[in-house]
């Protein structure tokens, strides 16, 4: 293993513009998404912090989806990687997880869709980290 010193070489005009993204980086802006037909979203924590978003969403259903459309998330920027999977906790009550489905994102020009296959009258918890691109 080989050793010695990491020397960092950088401007103070370097590492004040660092300092200056990174401060406003961690600025939280809440996002409300915008649920499909037959979706009530019942709680939202969804946040966006510089290019990384965090979408948490829990809600029900009035009709059976069957691989569609849940809700939708207008970031302002379009996703990194559409068609990434996540878990959807799926339930019988507002806080019951009685099963687990699988969910995926679907590009759109300025966020995403929150895909997947929730039963009539079931509740959904969905918590995804997203990276944003733009």
């Amino acid at each position: 293993m080989a050793s010695g010193t990491i020397k960092a070489v950088a401007s103070k005009a370097d590492i004040d513009a660092l300092n200056g993204n990174l401060a406003n980086a961690q600025t939280a802006y809440s996002v409300t998404p915008t649920a499909a037909t037959n979706v009530t979203i019942d709680t939202n924590a969804t946040v966006k912090i510089g290019n990384i978003a965090f979408i948490a969403v829990k809600g029900h259903v009035s009709a059976s989806i069957s691989n569609g459309t849940l809700f939708s998330v207008n970031f302002g920027k379009q996703i990194a990687e559409s068609g990434a999977t996540f878990p959807i906790g799926i339930g019988s009550g507002a806080w019951d997880l009685d099963s687990v489905s699988y969910g995926y994102l679907r590009w759109l020009a300025n966020g995403c869709e929150v895909v997947g296959t929730v039963a009539n009258g079931k509740y959904f918890h969905v918590y995804v980290p997203v990276a944003l691109v733009g």
